[in-house]
């Protein structure tokens, strides 16, 4: 187990480690930028991620 695995407490069964958000907001709901930006930005420091819109 390594440290990102103790410090999380996530018991990883394969050699795989992927690091994302999967509760982000831009400018689609009450969040600010472009949804590409948003992709942008994310592709820059994550494995995956997810855009989230709150419509009412």
């Amino acid at each position: 187990m390594n440290k990102l695995q103790r410090i999380f407490g996530i018991a990883c069964v394969s050699d795989v480690f992927l690091i994302g958000d999967i509760h982000n907001h831009c400018g689609i709901s009450y969040g600010h930028g472009s949804i590409d930006d948003a992709i942008h930005f994310a592709s820059l420091q994550l494995d995956f991620a997810g855009i989230t819109g709150h419509f009412a």
